[in-house]
């Protein structure tokens, strides 16, 4: 099932709270129910050459990189991402589900990293590498949930922020107020919840992608 316009939904939120599973729960669900869905993390999906070398060039952190080197990696990964893959996808109709996106750069290379988010925001918006999504589902799970479940091999973000947590949240907390526009959704993904989280995020993509598209909306993806 597709229509004139695209939309970008993008899942947020700390390591460990099951975002890249529940993600692709929800595509399999809104495939089975007829939807053309494309999946990609914040460094394209795994055919992306280009992604896959800048990803591991973070992953090595060579040469004692420091965070604005690796601000400007992800700026690089982020516009070769928009411009390869989730642009072409929302041309075509389809709906996209992005492992992270601009808010996460914001908070743990800008506020976390001390990069700074007004300039790291500056410098997104003058690049053409910033993006929010049209919808934001910030995930999150319960201290004891989080604890359970084995760091995903390629979430290269936050590994090395784990002892801070609660300033994590509060950076969260932060760009949300300041860049959000409203449209950000929590969702409980903590243990015994995948499911309900699932159930509760392809309801509001439906009802979301069929809003935009009864409006003639294209993707706010295409405004940056």
């Amino acid at each position: 099932m597709k229509e004139q316009f695209g939309q970008l939904y993008v899942f947020e939120g700390m390591d460990r709270t099951g975002k890249t599973t529940l993600m692709n729960l929800v595509a399999e669900r809104l495939r089975e129910a007829g939807y053309d869905v494309r999946v990609s993390t914040a460094f394209g999906p795994p055919e992306s050459e280009l992604g896959q070398t800048l990803r591991q060039m973070v992953v090595d952190r060579k040469e004692g990189m420091d965070p604005n080197t690796e601000a400007l990696l992800f700026m690089a990964a982020r516009r070769h991402l928009l411009q390869s893959y989730v642009r072409p996808a929302l041309r075509d109709g389809s709906i996209v589900l992005l492992d992270r996106a601009s808010m996460s750069t914001l908070v743990f290379q800008g506020m976390i990293g001390n990069v700074g988010g007004n300039n790291l925001l500056t410098a997104m918006k003058t690049t053409g590498s910033y993006v929010l999504g049209d919808r934001i589902y910030l995930v999150g799970a319960d201290q004891a949930s989080r604890a359970s479940r084995k760091r995903a091999s390629d979430d290269v973000m936050d590994g090395d922020f784990e002892s801070r947590s609660e300033d994590i949240r509060d950076a969260f907390d932060f760009v949300i107020r300041e860049v959000s526009n409203g449209h950000v959704h929590a969702v409980d993904n903590s243990n015994g919840k995948l499911e309900e989280a699932a159930d509760e995020i392809v309801n509001d993509i439906k009802n979301h992608y069929r809003f935009m598209n009864t409006a003639g909306k294209p993707s706010s993806a295409f405004r940056t």
